[in-house]
């Protein structure tokens, strides 16, 4: 067993690239070990700014034994009838390199290196077996180390000595050791070595590693510490040290601490303060400063932002007091900035910024920003109308709507574009705007995060935040752009996501496709801009849309411990009634606990009826080519994701059922209890009425099943044949007004 050390030196990489590098490495790296049947006990991943690479930790020196076994023809293909070999088999040892003509005439095929016959159920087959060569680990590593470098992939790499060879930084130098072995082979113009560098400004010179076993120690004293994970124990134990003994908290995110894992090979603490007067400013420029443009960490005491921060550099620290007084310096001067900025900004009233927003392009095909601004106005309008009594509230919502990206206009937003929301709330407190104004112009941005999601405090936010994600996914999804896979250029899933997140958290009642539409006519109106050029037909927008809805939702619903198949169940509710369905979806799994055995009859009977309409009738009859199919089947089982989902039924009217057709009183039976107890039934269930509701649905079953005992559906009589059709299309779209329990699986 060995040590293998293999170190790529580059120049500089960008911090912002190295978390990636490391992942990609973890993918990766194994894939490649086991490709060439390398056996080892451990691997250490290496990277900082300057070096990218491993550790294999007790290697084999020789390859792990493997055998290549190809499967060829049945012996009773292999030979013909007089035991004779056939072409077919000629041509699978050819396959596998071997030539007949080789061996002499009277060698049988069982004594020829390789070759097996095995038995597969009843069938003998010939098969090809042969170990290959184990070879040592030396005479591969030019491979490895070229697939290494190889399968790392960037958005931008470079070039150095040939245009052909291309990485995210050029390649200086590489080591490559077994132990105390100085591996050497020429690549990429450079030959390896046991030679690497210490830190680029404490200990620049060639070192020399004379084993493997030397390597972190030897770096270590040359400034370097090789690995992330313990580069970031020193970042996060000196944080805590400095938590603990001053009482406070940092500020400090995953992104921000990956960044200082990276930007530094030996990272050391120090602590700066700046001039408490800058505390005035709103915390959330005092945090972009010192994390976005610093990369400081800012710190709180008893919830609030004080003037001290931290500072990571590079190395051995020799006067702290002279580093300290020059980062105080630094911020300080971001600060007056920031402050000059905002008080020139805050002479404006927001309100006169709005038409103003008419010189910032929202999106080139998409018109102006003042003209997004206009229609997110109109859709909180609209929503604000089906969810909001309180008329107050509403002129909150016009007017928060109204001023919601006003502050896009400003000077320090345009410095500092991530501000946009937080400087609009600050501007408008400062001019007297009412609170909750003022709140939803900052909040309307909320959930900002996916994993740890704040959420507006009030309807304004919320209305606003509503109005424009969904202006955003219906704009750029009327000219042609559309979540697709891993890419999304405009953060389209992102901002569906966020939607779904708000109509989950807030159990708002909104009809999804009544809204896109209306979004998508305001984007037809040529009144609100004349420079777009809708391409894309409304049908098509919402079938994507509602695919990604049906995925992500039912991800979402798992992840909170419900039932696929009962989250299938209301996923047609869910897009048109969100509110609704989440509480049918808490009713079904209650039900399931109280009295599995009645949910399961509701269910078996559902599925019949879905049995005999979309499958017995539609694929056994050219219905299309007898009836106005579309008319009297409005409502349809669609593919989304491979999950057949029903449209949700809106309204029944469509569907006429004519009675002197009947000839038989159970049909009369079925359709008269339907008649009398329907109103009721959708009432129970618009006032969340569901047990009530549910009672129907179990004595509509029995009416269903008694329907199937007593009438022949699929009669010769074209007329009461869709007439039956059309009783029990009308009964299955009843029932899916509450769910639909044909999704359901029982065992």
């Amino acid at each position: 067993m060995r040590n293998l050390l293999v170190e790529i030196g580059v120049e500089d990489l960008p911090a912002s690239q190295c978390k990636e590098i490391y992942n990609q490495m973890l993918d990766f790296l194994p894939k490649i070990l086991n490709e060439y049947r390398l056996v080892y006990k451990d691997i250490d991943y290496i990277l900082t700014n300057r070096r990218i690479g491993f550790i294999l930790d007790n290697v084999n020196e020789y390859q792990e034994k493997s055998f290549i076994e190809k499967k060829g023809p049945p012996v009773n293909k292999a030979f013909d009838i007089n035991g004779n070999i056939t072409n077919e088999l000629i041509g699978f040892l050819k396959s596998v390199g071997i030539d007949l003509n080789s061996f002499s005439k009277d060698i049988s095929i069982e004594q020829i290196e390789g070759i097996e016959i095995k038995r597969i159920g009843d069938k003998e087959y010939i098969f090809y077996k042969l170990e290959q060569e184990s070879k040592n680990i030396k005479d591969i590593l030019p491979d490895i180390v070229n697939k290494f470098i190889s399968s790392f992939r960037f958005e931008k790499t470079m070039y150095w000595y040939d245009k052909r060879v291309r990485f995210v930084r050029p390649i200086r130098w590489i080591v490559v050791m077994l132990d105390n072995e100085s591996i050497e082979f020429d690549i990429l113009n450079l030959k390896t070595s046991n030679s690497t560098y210490g830190h680029r400004i404490f200990s620049n010179k060639v070192l020399r590693i004379r084993d493997v076993s030397k390597y972190t120690e030897i770096l270590r004293e040359a400034g370097v510490i090789v690995f992330p994970d313990e580069r970031k124990n020193i970042i996060l134990d000196s944080i805590s040290r400095y938590e603990l003994k001053n009482d406070v908290k940092a500020v400090i995110d995953d992104e921000l601490l990956d960044l200082l894992v990276y930007m530094y090979e030996y990272p050391v603490l120090v602590e700066s303060n700046f001039n408490e007067d800058y505390l005035d400013l709103p915390d959330e420029i005092i945090i972009n400063v010192l994390i976005n443009q610093q990369k400081f960490i800012p710190l709180k005491k008893d919830d609030s932002i004080i003037n001290s921060f931290l500072v990571f550099k590079e190395g051995i620290v020799e006067d702290k007091e002279i580093l300290s007084y020059n980062y105080k310096k630094v911020v300080e001067a971001r600060f007056r900035d920031s402050l000059h900025l905002l008080e020139e900004d805050e002479k404006v009233p927001l309100a006169s910024r709005v038409p103003k927003l008419k010189n910032i392009s929202f999106y080139e095909k998409l018109g102006s920003l003042y003209d997004k601004t206009m229609r997110i106005k109109n859709i909180a309008i609209y929503l604000s109308d089906l969810l909001i009594d309180d008329t107050r509230i509403k002129d909150s919502i016009i007017k928060a709507a109204h001023l919601c990206k006003a502050d896009r206009d400003t000077k320090i937003v345009f410095e500092f574009p991530n501000l946009q929301g937080v400087i609009g709330r600050y501007i408008a407190l400062r001019q007297g705007e009412d609170q909750i104004v003022a709140n939803a112009i900052y909040e309307h941005y909320l959930p900002d995060s996916l994993e740890n999601p704040k959420f507006p405090s009030d309807y304004p936010g919320i209305i606003v935040g509503i109005a424009d994600r969904i202006d955003t996914l219906i704009a750029f999804y009327s000219i042609g752009f559309r979540i697709s896979g891993s890419k999304d250029p405009f953060g389209l899933k992102r901002t569906f996501a966020q939607l779904i997140l708000l109509l989950h958290n807030f159990r708002l009642p909104i009809n999804l496709e009544n809204i896109f539409r209306y979004s998508y006519n305001l984007l037809k109106d040529k009144s609100y801009s004349d420079k777009i050029e809708v391409t894309v037909p409304f049908s098509t927008i919402i079938k994507d849309l509602k695919e990604f809805f049906f995925n992500r939702v039912e991800d979402n619903l798992k992840l909170e411990g419900y039932r696929y198949d009962f989250i299938r169940s209301v996923l047609h509710v869910l897009f048109c009634r969100y509110k609704q369905g989440i509480e049918i979806l808490e009713f079904i799994n209650d039900i399931f606990n109280k009295d599995e055995e009645t949910l399961k009859n509701v269910a078996l009977l559902s599925k019949r009826l879905k049995n005999i309409i979309f499958n017995d009738y539609f694929r056994n009859i050219n219905v299309k080519s007898e009836l106005d199919f579309d008319c009297i089947f409005k409502y349809l089982y669609r593919k989304y994701n491979n999950i057949d989902i029903i449209d949700y039924p809106e309204n029944l009217d469509f569907i006429k059922i004519d009675k002197q057709l009947f000839d038989n009183n159970t049909e009369f039976e079925l359709i008269n209890f339907v008649e009398n107890n329907k109103e009721l039934y959708l009432n129970n269930i618009s006032k969340a009425k569901y047990e009530e509701a549910f009672e129907f649905i179990k004595d509509l079953a029995k009416y269903v099943d008694n329907y199937f005992s007593n009438v022949m559906i699929m009669v010769e009589d074209k007329k009461k044949r869709l007439n039956r059709i059309l009783t029990l299309y009308y009964v299955f779209l009843l029932t899916l007004k509450f769910a639909d329990f044909s999704q359901l699986s029982f065992k």
